[in-house]
């Protein structure tokens, strides 16, 4: 017969497979038919690839977790039936962990939005979820600087590997600085132990280390007024400075050097700029110490054993008193009246309850003066003999004034009995004296 002909048409075509699918996957993959058309849909998007070789790899968009994903090919216009598999969880990135301090109560960073981030601090474990954009923020206890942070995250049943952080050092707060005053030589106060301390006076800087929480810094004695600033450093974070203002410590009592009866001016030493008050019998005189640390102050004379009371004064503090008592000064020289070879006393003036000393060669003879003047007994003295008087009053005693002894009146001499017969004139008078016999 003549020959009849009819054409082959695709039967069924069965589905092809899909391989499982992650969400890191960008790639489907599967088998199939060569040739055939292989669909991919997920949701309302598909995407097509050609079957080579029996298999097949179709590009898509990362997708999440749960996410069903189907396959289809068609070849000579005969479309199988799906196959479908669902995404699972795949591999997930360590989160990022901001800058945790000391000062820190919570931790934030970024991650797999919805995943749960877990902090582990010491062995305790601090849990948050992951927002919609990516930003996870978890409440934590302070912790000390150096203190290790453990980040992972966790997204349907997968955890991440860790981020390690390390604790660094938040604010540092001010240290304390105590109150110095003039006196002070050591700026001291409390801090954080183990921070440096600096203190800070003009351009010049003094440090020290906290321990137990407090300081103790030797600086210089500074003047009333000067500003004292101080500031703590740890782990590389400086705090900001505190200050004091030095204030008049403790004032030194004034010297006085030594004051007698002949002085009219005070004088000693002192603080510089200090004011100094001497006080005589209620009476105050002032002055000023100069920039040399000295003063002088004008008085009165004033009597042997006045007590001066002198005190200095400086930023409103006042020392404690110094007290003086005045000395005797110069003792001026006595009197002495003249002297003849009949006086058996000497007589003179001289500063009353002072002690007159009467010197005649290896000899003395004292008295007292009594109302001005003074009367010492001595033997009779030869005419030419040198007489000295000095006067001692409180331990002082005067220079000396000398007179010499002059002839007082001389007794008429004796004549023995003259007769016709004598040639002499005989008789008695004073040995050395000249005697004048006068006959008509």
């Amino acid at each position: 017969s003549s020959s009849v002909n009819t054409t082959v048409t695709q039967g069924t075509v069965a589905a092809p497979t899909i391989n499982a699918v992650t969400t890191d996957d960008t790639t489907v993959k599967g088998t199939g038919i060569n040739g055939a058309t292989i669909t991919i849909t997920i949701g309302s998007n598909t995407y097509t690839g050609t079957v080579t070789d029996g298999e097949y790899a179709i590009t898509i968009p990362k997708q999440a977790a749960g996410t069903v994903v189907s396959a289809k090919q068609t070849l000579n216009s005969q479309t199988s039936s799906s196959v479908n598999t669902t995404v699972t969880q795949g591999s997930i990135t360590a989160p990022t962990v901001h800058t945790v301090t000391t000062d820190s109560t919570t931790v934030t960073g970024t991650g797999v939005a919805g995943a749960t981030v877990t902090l582990t601090i010491g062995g305790i474990d601090y849990t948050g979820i992951v927002d919609a954009d990516g930003n996870y923020t978890i409440s934590i206890l302070k912790q000390a600087v150096g203190t290790i942070i453990t980040a992972t995250e966790t997204l349907n049943g997968i955890t991440s590997g860790p981020t390690i952080a390390t604790v660094t050092q938040g604010t540092v707060a001010a240290p304390t600085l105590n109150s110095l005053t003039t006196e002070d030589t050591i700026a001291r106060g409390t801090g954080i132990t183990g921070a440096t301390v600096t203190i800070t006076i003009g351009s010049n800087t003094y440090t020290g280390t906290v321990t137990d929480g407090e300081y103790a810094i030797t600086i210089p004695k500074q003047a009333a007024d000067t500003v004292v600033s101080a500031k703590q450093t740890l782990n590389s974070q400086t705090s900001s400075s505190v200050n004091t203002t030095v204030t008049q410590g403790s004032i030194t009592a004034p010297t006085v050097h030594t004051v007698t009866t002949d002085s009219t001016t005070v004088t000693g030493t002192g603080i510089a700029g200090a004011t100094v008050t001497l006080t005589i019998g209620g009476i105050d005189y002032t002055g000023t110490v100069d920039a040399d640390g000295n003063y002088a102050i004008s008085i009165l004379k004033q009597a042997v054993g006045t007590i001066i009371t002198a005190t200095e004064t400086l930023n409103g503090i006042t020392s404690g008193p110094t007290i003086a008592t005045v000395t005797q000064g110069t003792v001026a020289a006595p009197t002495l009246n003249s002297l003849t070879t009949e006086d058996t006393i000497a007589r003179g003036t001289g500063v009353t309850d002072a002690v007159v000393t009467i010197t005649i060669g290896s000899n003395t003879y004292t008295g007292t003066v009594t109302n001005g003047e003074y009367a010492i007994t001595i033997p009779k003295q030869a005419v030419g003999t040198v007489v000295s008087a000095k006067q001692t009053l409180h331990s002082k005693t005067s220079s000396s004034v000398n007179i010499t002894v002059t002839q007082g009146a001389i007794a008429a001499p004796t004549i023995s009995a003259v007769t016709t017969d004598d040639t002499s004139v005989k008789g008695t008078g004073v040995v050395g004296a000249t005697v004048t016999i006068t006959i008509g």
